[in-house]
């Protein structure tokens, strides 16, 4: 079985926080840029703290707008924007799911067709790799069984992701179900047999 980890939060959709770069304030960082003999001066650091207090503020604003531009932190109106550039229209979707599928969508937009890329990306949509399995058959094409249980919806959107993920030429199969104690199975089984098992979907991807 092939896993591997997303570079997404796997519970909101969203990209993983890039660690902080630390930042030191202007009026801060200003005053430690003091040669000695100007240190300890208090019209000097006056004029310095007006000053820099201005450019403080230009950082704050410029940190507020990267901020309110990434995926992580956008709402309403950012977030159509980013929709718009990746080709993803909200429709009827609130912020938080719409956030998960621009994820999604960005994710299938860097995508280059690898078994990597396809793994991460069903990731995003059914929650975590774990219990993904990925069946390569020749000539061209690629079986994908989900080995647990995960809601129609999301069984759905994750076959129509991978659609578009898939490298072209290649047929690629997405199979899930429900609780896998409620599947139909022959005697010996774990599930159930016939008129009480569940039947799997199985989707072309």
């Amino acid at each position: 079985m092939s896993t591997v980890e997303a570079p997404y939060d796997l519970d909101t959709g969203e990209p993983r926080p890039e660690p902080p770069v630390p930042r030191t304030p202007a009026v801060e960082a200003g005053l430690a840029r003091l040669v000695t003999q100007f240190r300890r001066k208090p019209r000097i650091e006056a004029v310095l703290r007006s000053l820099l207090s201005g450019v403080q503020d230009v950082e704050d604003a410029i940190e507020s707008l990267r901020n309110g531009r990434a995926i992580g932190h956008a709402v309403g109106a950012q977030l159509d924007g980013i929709g718009q550039i990746v080709g993803l229209r909200r429709g009827a979707m609130e912020d938080a799911e719409y956030r998960q599928r621009l994820a999604v969508q960005i994710r299938i937009n860097l995508a280059t067709g690898s078994g990597e890329d396809i793994l991460e990306i069903l990731a995003l949509i059914l929650g975590r790799t774990a219990g993904i399995e990925m069946i390569e058959a020749p000539p061209a094409e690629l079986r994908i069984v989900v080995h647990r249980a995960v809601p129609h919806a999301s069984g759905k959107a994750a076959a129509a992701a991978l659609r578009q993920t898939k490298p072209a030429g290649v047929t690629a199969w997405l199979e899930w179900g429900g609780d896998p104690t409620r599947s139909f199975c022959f005697d010996g089984g774990p599930g159930l047999g016939f008129d009480a098992g569940e039947f799997a979907d199985v989707e072309a991807g």
